[in-house]
């Protein structure tokens, strides 16, 4: 193999390497896996790293689809959240999301886990495979007047009515407020299926 790659220049087989996706990744290394030169052999390292970084958050992100579709079903399945509380911080907005459980959306997470440049770029990739996208903002006078636990369900039913859609399922971040038909909560539905593949591994 050393022979047949000779003809490419170490910095050209490392710049390969570290431009490819994570679909061409394996083949790449395996292409240059005898290579003997130590920048070919460095640089297959850190594409190999970087794709078993890449695959642990595809198998993160697989896992949050699947959680989906478990409490959800087949039906419309819409998922809300808050993106900004109370009068010091601004109005109440909640967004309300329904995703297609394909393609997915690779690095989808909480957006304070997110620098801002990967935040716009998400935001970007779920609008162009979004079902629908749903937006409900509650002034802080009306908040004021309203009282905080009845903004909140006020902006979850506005933002999931902004959809268009009739959810069969509505996933929360937490306890179900009553706002809309056929709320779950995901976190708790987090945990029962992480008990429940830990019942089916270990039993």
């Amino acid at each position: 193999m050393a022979n047949m790659t000779s003809s490419v220049s170490a910095s050209q087989v490392a710049g390969e390497l570290a431009s490819a996706t994570f679909e061409e990744i394996p083949a790449l290394v395996e292409h240059y896996r005898e290579d003997p030169r130590q920048q070919v052999i460095k640089a297959c390292e850190r594409a190999l790293k970087r794709h078993a970084k890449e695959l642990a958050e595809r198998e993160r992100v697989n896992d949050m689809y699947e959680l989906m579709h478990e409490l959800g079903g087949d039906g419309v399945v819409v998922g809300v959240d808050e993106v900004g509380r109370g009068s010091v911080a601004g109005p109440l907005t909640v967004c309300a999301v329904c995703l297609p459980m394909e393609p997915r959306v690779w690095g989808i997470n909480d957006s304070k886990k997110l620098t801002p440049a990967r935040r716009e770029l998400l935001s970007v990739k779920i609008a162009e495979v979004a079902t629908a996208i749903g937006f409900c903002h509650i002034a802080p006078a009306d908040i004021d007047d309203m009282g905080m636990a009845r903004a909140i369900r006020a902006a979850v039913a506005g933002a999931v009515a902004d959809t268009g859609l009739e959810p069969d399922c509505v996933l929360m971040d937490g306890n179900p407020l009553g706002a809309v038909s056929n709320e779950r909560d995901v976190v708790k539905g987090r945990c029962q299926n992480r008990l429940y593949r830990r019942g089916v591994h270990y039993g």
